[in-house]
């Protein structure tokens, strides 16, 4: 079974991180909403390409 490898492009959203200064609700649950997404989409990836990898040691078997 060939397995499809579509290539997402990573969005990169430029939120820039108020250091300190005005702390407000909105900001953190901003910047910790993009970081989980970030974090997903890279254990997604990152279990795609262990997947991939372990189909393709099972194969060279």
């Amino acid at each position: 079974q060939p397995q499809p490898t579509p290539e997402q492009p990573q969005p990169t959203p430029g939120q820039p991180q108020p250091a300190g200064g005005k702390s407000s609700d909105g900001n953190k649950l901003a910047s910790t909403g993009a970081n989980t997404g970030v974090a997903i989409a890279l254990v997604g990836l990152l279990g795609v390409a262990g997947v991939g990898l372990v189909a393709a040691k099972r194969r060279a078997r």
